[in-house]
């Protein structure tokens, strides 16, 4: 992929700011992918996923890199969280049956699912990116597996 990333004005072109544009290359699509699992929106996915790497742009000097891929998802999750309390539920078109059935699941249980499954995360890094224990994530996980089997 052959793109010229133009930085803030006023931005270093540091070392680090050319391995956030490596992460941003390397992962922008699965990150959309996660936000689009998230939301059930194509287009709010992306714009949720500029969004994120927006912020981190700004905090990526705060961040060690073996961190950085933990930090998007979890200020993904963050993200989404924020517009599902805002937007209503109704769906404008037939959703595909994977998102009809992840929209029965609640939020923290979905996104657990979405980050097991799809992100193919440990339990341990799920836990650390959801602020919760490996216990309640196996819980969550456990019965939105059973939810959806159901489905």
């Amino acid at each position: 992929m052959n793109r010229t990333i133009e930085f803030p004005a006023g931005a270093r072109t540091s070392a680090t700011a050319e391995e956030f544009a490596d992460f941003v290359d390397g992962r922008f699509t699965a990150l959309r992918q996660f936000g689009y699992l998230l939301t059930g929106d194509w287009q709010l996915a992306e714009r949720l996923a500029h969004a994120v790497l927006t912020k981190v742009w700004f905090r990526r000097s705060a961040l060690k890199s073996e961190a950085l891929d933990s930090y998007t998802l979890a200020a993904m999750v963050t993200a989404g969280t924020r517009w599902w309390r805002r937007t209503p539920r109704a769906p404008k078109t037939p959703q595909p049956a994977l998102l009809q059935a992840l929209a029965t699941l609640p939020r923290r249980t979905r996104a657990i699912v979405v980050l097991r499954y799809l992100e193919d995360l440990p339990d341990a890094e799920i836990a650390q990116i959801m602020r919760c224990s490996v216990d309640a994530v196996q819980a969550r996980l456990s019965r939105g597996v059973v939810v959806l089997e159901s489905s």
